[in-house]
């Protein structure tokens, strides 16, 4: 609804047509904050005051526990260093989308708690945050801290 908010006409629909959840999302964030912040999409950041809009899912499948599905999935938020292992200089405004419970949750990452949160091993263009979601507490492992409100998000 937000980013249909100024939308008149089809013609006014074009632009949107085509784009990814992710590019979507970096659009509407401004938008729902009330224009606090633009979007840029410049080097390390997405947005005017620094921070970088990400979407992830919750994936489909649980992880087995011996041998068996459990009730943990995972899911992952990627993209969050650049192509030479530097990560991202602002804080990351998330959207996961958790196709169990049918809805999306926010999360606000500090640029200073990325490092900590991806894998050490890893290097180069594949940073990414794993993260977990159980489904008998509907809770999340590893970014629960972070979760938010939609308005707390794009604040």
């Amino acid at each position: 609804p937000f980013l249909l908010k100024n939308i008149t006409s089809v013609e006014d629909m074009i632009p949107l047509l085509g784009l990814s959840v992710g590019a979507l999302w970096e659009r509407a964030l401004p938008i729902i904050s009330g224009g606090k912040y633009k979007f840029v999409d410049a080097n390390g950041y997405d947005m005017s005051d620094g921070t970088e809009a990400k979407t992830a899912s919750v994936f489909p499948n649980p992880r087995k526990y011996k041998g068996k599905p459990g009730h943990h999935y995972t899911g992952s938020i990627t993209n969050v260093a650049d192509y030479k292992g530097k990560f991202k200089t602002g804080d990351l405004r998330v959207a996961v989308y958790n196709p169990h419970v049918g809805r999306v949750d926010y999360f606000y990452i500090p640029a200073e708690d990325i490092p900590s949160l991806s894998p050490k091993k890893c290097k180069g263009i594949n940073q990414y945050i794993n993260f977990g979601w159980n489904k008998l507490d509907d809770s999340y492992t590893k970014i629960d801290k972070y979760q938010v409100s939609l308005e707390e998000v794009a604040g």
